[in-house]
């Protein structure tokens, strides 16, 4: 049926990871007591399993607990639990430390260039295979989520959802990929890409990855599975970066006079203005690869 379609976890078994959002598909067993055995021990709590570990929330009682043990992933791409998570991100931590989400797994580590390929030709084949699991990642063709337009984000967000099959058509994906690029116009700056899964809210101040009413409180009348939450995060996660090396400026200038009648007054007697795309290019060591300068290039240049 379409409900146990829903509820499988895929895991790659090609031997290597292709993106860092898949560190949410390693297991974690979460050894903590959620409430103080509160939904153990009390037998008016008919709770499933799954529930007991909803969420290790903000409970005074909650703790590290060698007995009990959560059968979940690390959650990346979906709200980490409100233990975990710092006040401004909706979680209970006082302070801004984001070391406690498993979302920052995605600051330390990367997965080489993912789109390389063809590993077994015997001509380029063990270059490419350097690059695939080497120590360098490259952003040509990422978009920058900080500065992007509203309908670039749509286009890399929508889609239809492979682990969620209820949501497949159209409508529901377009609404939510413009709901989605909404929550992140009003929510950059972003300093990484890993922020994307942590502070990416809706207007009603809910996560926009991984709530499970994320859809109903947009107003769409539907819900999305932890899967699919994920899919949508990894996808947007995978095609962004949070700066750029290309740059569009734009300069004016101005003829100006003090006015006759006050002289501390100023009146502009004709304006220019052209918008320039530069782009800084990394000069780099061909040995280290390291960045011993860069380069000022113009890309092109216009009156406006």
């Amino acid at each position: 049926t379409l409900q146990s379609q829903s509820s499988p976890m895929r895991v790659s078994n090609a031997g290597r990871y292709f993106s860092a959002t898949e560190l949410g598909n390693i297991y974690d067993p979460i050894f903590w007591d959620p409430n103080g055995g509160t939904h153990t021990n009390n037998p008016t709590k008919d709770l499933r399993a799954w529930e007991i570990f909803w969420d290790i929330g903000s409970e005074s009682t909650a703790a590290p607990n060698r007995d009990f043990s959560g059968g979940q992933t690390l959650r990346i791409g979906r709200p980490e639990h409100s233990r975990f998570r710092w006040k401004g991100t909706g979680g209970t931590q006082t302070n801004a430390n984001r070391a406690l989400s498993a979302s920052t797994l995605l600051d330390l580590f990367h997965c080489g260039i993912s789109s390389v390929d063809n590993i077994e030709d015997p001509v380029h084949g063990a270059n490419n295979l350097r690059d695939l699991t080497g120590p360098l990642t490259e952003v040509n063709a990422l978009i920058n989520v900080n500065t992007a337009s509203k309908e670039v984000l749509k286009a890399v967000i929508a889609s239809g959802l492979k682990t969620d099959p209820f949501i497949q058509n159209s409508s529901s994906s377009g609404q939510a990929a413009t709901d989605i690029a909404d929550a992140i116009i009003q929510t950059r700056p972003f300093l990484s890409t890993a922020e994307l899964a942590e502070r990416t809210r809706t207007r009603e101040g809910k996560p926009a990855f991984g709530d499970e009413k994320l859809l109903a409180l947009f107003g769409s009348g539907s819900e999305w599975n932890d899967s699919a939450a994920e899919e949508v995060f990894a996808r947007l996660y995978n095609s962004s970066t949070v700066r750029s090396r290309h740059f569009r400026i734009f300069v004016t200038g101005q003829s100006i006079r003090a006015t006759r009648s006050d002289p501390n007054k100023l009146e502009v007697l004709s304006s220019r203005s052209r918008v320039i795309h530069a782009f800084v290019k990394p000069l780099r060591d061909s040995v280290t690869g390291l960045i011993n300068d860069q380069q000022i290039q113009i890309i092109y240049e216009q009156d406006l």
